[in-house]
């Protein structure tokens, strides 16, 4: 029997499937739309169930004991939030806050509950969903250690575009420099460098999209950060 599952094709496949799953079994998907600023999940709170992330973009960070908050990454639409609590049966570990006008579907415990059992398939769908995030967050601190800013800016972008299909990322520079632990000074001057290079165009306050062909091009010449 062949182990490949449609829902390691693409990003949204796990999300697709449960939506689908969701609508065969007439199970509600409760709908909120968020602010930009308002949190969509907050950690430390009981597991909600699922989060299906439809349209927006998410930000996802911990808080330390000592209030300093530690940025872990983006998530857009088609990401699908909450898993790890859901089978662990574990407290929210992170907090996620809409960084844009975002709206989102809930699953609540039960629902998912239900759907696992009445299509088992699923479970496998979010172990991969699981799975996959371990494996991009991995390599991503990685990066963060290994790559000058300028390379890992790159790298962000154009694993958003990967993930969404779509040029136009919209990353806030100031979550960008947290992220990357640099200063936003240093950051900014990166930005203009990529910006002069035709890697990105900037518009205020972030990166509006990647150009990936002079993206992918500067990535495999290791572009250095301006001093």
């Amino acid at each position: 029997m062949s182990r490949k599952h449609t829902h390691t094709q693409s990003a949204t496949g796990c999300f697709d499937e449960l939506v689908a799953a969701a609508r065969r079994a007439r199970t509600r998907l409760t709908t909120r739309t968020l602010k930009t600023g308002e949190c969509l999940l907050r950690q430390g709170d009981p597991p909600p169930g699922l989060v299906l992330l439809c349209s927006g973009l998410g930000r996802v960070y911990t808080s330390s004991a000592n209030g300093r908050e530690i940025l872990h990454a983006f998530v857009g639409p088609g990401e699908v939030l909450g898993e790890i609590e859901y089978f662990a049966g574990e407290p929210l570990g992170c907090t996620v806050e809409a960084a844009r006008p975002t709206q989102a579907w809930f699953l609540s415990l039960g629902a998912v509950d239900a759907l696992l059992a009445k299509e088992p398939r699923l479970a496998i769908a979010l172990a991969t969903t699981m799975a996959r995030r371990y494996h991009r967050d991995v390599a991503r601190s990685s990066d963060r250690i290994s790559y000058p800013v300028a390379d890992n800016v790159l790298r962000i972008c154009l694993a958003r575009m990967r993930d969404h299909g779509d040029p136009r990322i919209r990353l806030p520079k100031q979550d960008l420099a947290e992220y990357l632990g640099t200063s936003g000074r240093h950051l900014n001057r990166v930005l203009k460098q990529l910006a002069g290079r035709g890697a990105i165009e900037l518009s205020p306050g972030q990166i509006r999209c990647i150009n990936p062909s002079v993206a992918r091009r500067l990535v495999d010449e290791g572009p250095a950060d301006p001093g």
